[in-house]
This record gives structure tokens, sequence and C-alpha cells, in this order.
């Protein structure tokens, strides 16, 4: 797990592989990585830090953390290394002869092509391309999310647990990846959020990636609700009533409730999220304005969620662990 939404994606995979096989689970503290696992009890080995956002400095860092992974599956000797967009264990288990399935669905980041040329097989939601750079792709349906969200049941008075009014306009904000090397632009919802924290019609809760952005936004701007603690993303997702984000996994999982979104994702979007904004689930507005917010709040396309992709998913596991 190196980013929190691994953890989402994850938790039901290991739940039903810790039925009969032993999960051993590692993790960097970046983002709400750590916290989330803390939260759901599931036990894990620090290992590795992020790099930044410079791609040198991330490529730097590449040698350290395979050989940090290279030392640990040599001591645990696991059958089955398995990741999401995570490439330094798939690198670290092809150096140690040992078989790893790599799972993703982001087609941008350069750094990401590592896990897809290494992996001993390569799986992806059913949208994306069949190969990318000659490599064959497995696929599963639907979304990533769809994997943790077709088993959760959303709090419908989680909006009133945060003593926020479940009867007014809700607005989930999540800026962009600032440390992300794949992000050319930053702070792109700014011209929106001075026109928010001053607009009565809405409540606004924003969620910011890293200390840097909480600290920035709390001088800021004072009408937002700013949480001090990890929230439940899904269960913001399901229970607001407009997701703007600049980021993607926040964005598919209001998607997958049925909730408006709009992506102010500044570089060419992923091919999930391009077959999402073809198919009118979510709307590409890269400086959204208080007049798109107000037109997205009332666009509303059902998504017809499954647990078919977690269940393929899990063949997939079972197939690589009895070869």
């Amino acid at each position: 797990m190196t980013n929190s939404p691994h953890v989402m994606f994850f938790e039901p995979i290991i739940h039903s592989l810790t039925k009969k096989h032993e999960v051993i689970t590692t993790a960097r503290d970046y983002q709400q990585t750590l916290a989330l696992l803390k939260e759901k009890g599931i036990p894990y080995t620090l290992m590795g830090k992020h790099h930044g956002k410079n791609l040198m400095a991330k490529i730097r860092g590449v040698l350290s953390e395979i050989a940090a992974r290279i030392k640990f599956i040599n001591e645990k000797k696991p059958d089955l290394t398995i990741t999401h967009q995570s490439y330094y264990a798939t690198l670290a288990a092809r150096l140690t002869g040992r078989k790893s399935l790599y799972v993703f669905d982001g087609d941008a980041a350069i750094l990401q092509m590592l896990g897809i040329f290494f992996g001993s097989r390569v799986l992806a939601p059913e949208k994306l391309p069949a190969k990318i750079k000659g490599v064959k792709i497995s696929k599963y349906p639907g979304l990533k999310e769809e994997v943790y969200i077709s088993s959760f049941t959303p709090d419908q008075s989680y909006l009133s647990k945060l003593g926020l009014n479940p009867e007014k306009l809700t607005i989930l904000i999540r800026p962009e990846a600032g440390s992300a090397s794949y992000i050319k632009k930053e702070n792109v919802l700014g011209p929106l959020l001075d026109s928010l924290d001053n607009e009565e019609k809405f409540q606004v809760i924003l969620l910011p990636r890293t200390l840097e952005q909480k600290e920035y936004y709390k001088k800021s701007y004072k009408n937002f609700f700013i949480p001090e603690d990890i929230l439940s993303g899904p269960d913001l997702a399901a229970s607001v009533d407009l997701v703007i984000s600049g980021g993607g996994t926040m964005n598919r999982e209001a998607v997958v409730f049925g909730t408006p979104v709009i992506s102010a994702f500044q570089n060419p979007p992923l091919s999930i999220d391009r077959w999402l904004i073809e198919e009118g689930y979510m709307d590409l507005i890269k400086g959204p304005k208080l007049q798109d917010v107000e037109e997205a709040i009332n666009k509303k396309k059902r998504y017809e969620m499954s647990s078919a992709g977690k269940e393929k998913i899990l063949d997939y596991i079972e197939q690589m662990l009895q070869k």
C-alpha cells in the first residue's frame, strides 16, 4: 500500500484471501495510508516513503525502494506479490524470481510502465486498452472503486454526524494532487473556492491531500468544513450533492453512487475517466466556475454497480497461486 486509495481497494480482497491464505501487508507513510490501515485493523510493515513531485527524485528513490522490498521478499518468501499501481514490489518480485500481479487503472504515469512491463500478470478495468506498449492486459469488469463499494453500505446520517446540515446543498472538494509528478498545474480550484467561500447557498467540505494544503486552506478560507480527522471517502461521496476533484478516485466513487461529478484533472484524462466523461457520468472542466457547479448539481446519471470486478480479481489471484 503506497497511497490512501490502496487501502480501500485491498480491504475486501484481504478479507477474502485471509480465509484461505496468509496475507502480509506493507505500507509507506503517505497521505492517509497508515491511518486508514490502523482504522480498519489491517496490520502492516512500514516500508519506504514518498519521493516528492520531481521525476528525477522519484527515479533515484526507485533503487532504494526496490532494495528494501527485495530484502523483505527474500525473508518472507511470498507465493505471490500483489500491488495496485505500485511498481516497487513488482520489480522486486521479478528480481527475486517470484510471481507478481500488477493491478492498475491509470495509464498516464511514466514510471508505472515498470509495473506493466515486469508484472507476471497485469490486470486493469475492461475499458482500458487491450495492450499497452505491446504488453497484453488482462481485464476485470467495472471500475476499481466498485471492488470495495459493491460491499459497502453508506451511512445515511454521515453529514449529520459531522455537524453539517443534511438538508443543505453540499459540495465535496478534493484539490489536485500537488505532489504527483503527472500534475503540471496547482491550485487551479482557487478561483472557485474564492467564489464558494462567499456563497451561502452551499456548504463545502474541503479535503486537503497534505498537511501543507490543509494549513494553506485553513488560513485562506473561513466558511468551509475542513476536517481534522480522516473521513470516509465513500460515505462522503454517497452523501453530498456534488463532488469536484483534481484527482480520480473520489470522482469515480461518486460516479458509482450516482452523485454528480466535476473532474478538474489538468492533464488529458485517463482512459477510464475518458470513458466516464463520454458516457456522461462526469464532466471535465479544468477551471470550474460557480455557474458550472449550479449546472452540474442538477445533472445525475445512474451507474449500474456490480461486485463482478472484485470476484474476477479474486479468481485471477487464486489461479496464480495454484500454478
